[in-house]
């Protein structure tokens, strides 16, 4: 009997230091390109939120943060039925999402279930206070800094090839408005949509009007499919980008200036040690979001888990948040804007130069 009464009072001790010791869970969805052309993008993103969440356990915290993957394979229609399981079945506090496809739709769906979403994309759609916001660069700067670059390279007559999809568009609909005021003439566009795989008479038809760049605004497979056919028939023209190489490290473009963002030196070397590779630059964009809504969850002094309009409210007055991108602030749409750099991919990853270096290695290619 004594016995029986020892083991009651030791499982209700236990039972107690378990019940206080327990944190609340905050469940976090996180819809990513995790199969299909963008799947080595996905996974990469999927490591840096592994690795946000191993680094955040380090430090004290009110909650326990668990993250939820669905795969999008970058379609609207599938982040939309990734959106619907996490909010319905997992019951998520927030989304995280990337591409301008996928971010845009759950961006009004996170707003009419009332949960927070940050998305990633060059689009305009993405950003929807209260409750989803964007945490990209603006496409404007970017072509801004692409268009100063041309001029300065001495390319006045500029042409595009790129992928109809929504970051693509918003970045050439900027390259437009700008060009004008650095002497810049935009010969040509042409488009194309995945799968496509033969672009030989779209390079054809870009040859004809004869301009000084190209513009490859393309991911991978795509872009260095694109660039093996410009050899095949013998078009050598100087070629860069806006942001869109980025998502992958391929030999055709070593020492090839584009703009970008880069991630901060600290970052690289951590998820190098971490995977032994360089991250995709999404990577880093992730793990802000993914700090920045925990640092939010942090401050919330109210018992149980911090509710949507808290979360809305302690976003959006973020100012100057040290992440891994820069130094980010919500604007009044709820974008978190970065600044755009001119980059070169190495053999040992992405690199920030100069924009006298750039014109300088874009040069010796003509």
């Amino acid at each position: 009997m004594r016995r029986i009464l020892l083991l009651s009072v030791l499982i209700f001790w236990a039972a107690a230091m378990f019940a206080a010791e327990a944190k609340p869970i905050i469940k976090i969805g996180a819809i990513l390109p995790l199969s299909g052309d963008m799947a080595n993008v996905g996974e990469d993103m999927r490591v840096a939120l592994k690795m946000g969440i191993a680094e955040q356990k380090l430090k004290p915290s009110k909650y326990e943060y668990q993250i939820i993957y669905e795969d999008s394979q970058n379609i609207p229609r599938m982040a939309a039925e990734a959106f619907k399981k996490l909010s319905e079945i997992d019951h998520v506090s927030m989304v995280l999402t990337c591409f301008g496809g996928p971010s845009s739709t759950v961006a009004v769906l996170a707003g009419n279930k009332k949960i927070i979403h940050i998305g990633m994309a060059f689009s305009t759609t993405v950003s929807k206070p209260p409750y989803s916001f964007n945490n990209y660069a603006k496409p404007g700067p970017n072509a801004e800094l692409a268009a100063r670059f041309c001029q300065a390279a001495g390319f006045k007559r500029v042409a595009f090839l790129g992928q109809q999809q929504a970051s693509t568009n918003a970045l050439e609909a900027c390259f437009k408005k700008a060009a004008p005021n650095y002497g810049i003439e935009i010969v040509s566009v042409q488009k194309f949509a995945p799968p496509e795989r033969d672009f030989r008479v779209a390079i054809l038809k870009l040859r004809e009007t004869k301009p000084d760049v190209l513009f490859i605004d393309a991911f991978e497979p795509e872009a260095p499919i694109i660039v093996k056919q410009m050899k095949e028939i013998a078009w050598d023209i100087p070629f860069t980008a806006m942001a869109h190489w980025g998502t992958f490290n391929n030999p055709l473009f070593l020492n090839i200036p584009y703009t970008e963002i880069a991630p901060s030196k600290d970052y690289i070397r951590r998820f190098q040690a971490l995977y032994k590779r360089q991250p995709v630059y999404f990577a880093g964009y992730l793990q802000d979001s993914l700090d920045m809504y925990i640092k939010c969850c942090e401050e919330y002094q109210g018992s149980g888990t911090p509710p949507a309009e808290f979360i809305s409210r302690k976003l959006q007055s973020l100012k100057d948040y040290p992440g891994i991108m820069g130094k980010l602030s919500p604007d009044e749409k709820g974008w978190f804007d970065t600044p755009a750099a001119m980059v070169i991919q190495t053999p040992e990853g992405r690199k920030e130069i100069t924009m006298e270096d750039a014109v300088k290695l874009i040069n010796s290619r003509k």
